[in-house]
């Protein structure tokens, strides 16, 4: 099988671990105060793919994740696409940054971290442009502390997942 070829399977194989997770993720009230609040494990697949995909696959993921996980979820073309979509480029971009400029400085968790909050932080701001309201910033703080619990809770499983891999250079060789 050509690299490329290889690629395009693996990142397919990406893509329907991370739709299973978001399924998943769905299900789960994890705190009934918040019942908007989910862990992100379909961002554990996404921080498992640092390690194999160049940043244009990665995109790719997240974009395909993101329009298909609305389309499971009966939110295709509604304003939680828009949300969800600009948010999870946003984030995945802050992550690519992290992993690229700021590792080892910065583990897996921390740039877990650093992606959820800023998927906060821009769901945040596009809600708030939709609604014309700036009073949802207030919301900021407690989204803030809720972004470091997911963001750690799939920074570690992230971690784990990866340590598991045991995919050898010879075998895979598509990271640019």
């Amino acid at each position: 099988m050509s690299g490329n070829t290889r690629q395009t399977v693996l990142l397919g194989l990406f893509t329907a671990m991370a739709l299973v997770l978001f399924v998943v993720d769905l299900r789960f009230t994890i705190v009934p105060a918040f019942p908007g609040f989910k862990l992100g494990l379909a961002n554990t697949v996404t921080l498992v793919a640092l390690e194999f995909f160049n940043s244009k696959a990665i995109l790719m993921l997240v974009a395909a994740r993101t329009v298909l996980g609305s389309l499971f979820s009966g939110t295709f073309l509604g304003p939680a696409l828009a949300m969800s979509f600009s948010a999870g480029l946003i984030s995945t971009c802050g992550m690519l940054y992290g992993y690229h400029r700021l590792r080892p400085k910065l583990s897996i968790i921390g740039i877990s971290v650093l992606g959820a909050a800023l998927h906060n932080f821009t769901q945040l701001t596009v809600a708030a442009y939709l609604l014309g309201s700036t009073g949802l910033y207030d919301y900021l703080p407690l989204l803030t502390v809720l972004g470091i619990i997911s963001g750690t809770t799939t920074g570690c499983l992230a971690y784990y997942a990866g340590s598991k891999l045991t995919l050898s250079p010879g075998e895979y060789q598509v990271k640019a």
